[in-house]
């Protein structure tokens, strides 16, 4: 059975996300980390999968404050339940290109060993983020592509 996590750790180590500090960051990381962030790669550069500390400190330092300026990072809920964290997040950022305001929630679900994140696999509403981005609703049931009756289709 792995060791438990302290609530100290998990503390810590939102400290160090939610600071964007890399030094600090780096310090709660395993050499190893693995880092998944679901959704649109195509849309959200920041979403996809980063392997080793120095990509992951990369990601945070570089990344994704080329895109958004993090004005409001906070927990909403944080369990700890073992080696595990799960943390949701209430998050205000602006959108570089844009100037646009966006708010939106992640969920981060974190994996501990000695202390340090040796996994993280999160998800954040992308959808409510690319409706924010664009300025109005998207409709997610219309399909430009799906042929219309009168359309001819040969198989």
């Amino acid at each position: 059975m792995a060791e438990p996590v302290s609530r100290a750790d998990v503390q810590a180590f939102y400290e160090a996300l939610a600071s964007r500090d890399p030094v600090r960051l780096a310090h709660c990381l395993a050499d190893d980390v693995e880092w998944l962030m679901s959704g649109p790669v195509e849309i959200f550069s920041f979403c996809g999968y980063r392997r080793g500390k120095a990509a992951v400190v990369d990601y945070m330092a570089r990344l994704v404050p080329s895109m958004f300026a993090v004005k409001r990072f906070e927990p909403e809920e944080i369990v700890i339940d073992g080696d595990k964290a799960a943390i949701i997040n209430n998050i205000a950022s602006v959108q570089k290109d844009t100037g646009r305001i966006l708010t939106y929630q992640t969920a981060i679900f974190v994996v501990f060993s000695g202390g340090k994140v040796i996994s993280l696999k999160g998800v954040a509403d992308t959808f409510g983020m690319a409706e924010q981005l664009v300025g109005h609703l998207i409709d997610p049931y219309f399909c430009a592509t799906v042929a219309a009756p009168k359309d001819v289709v040969t198989l």
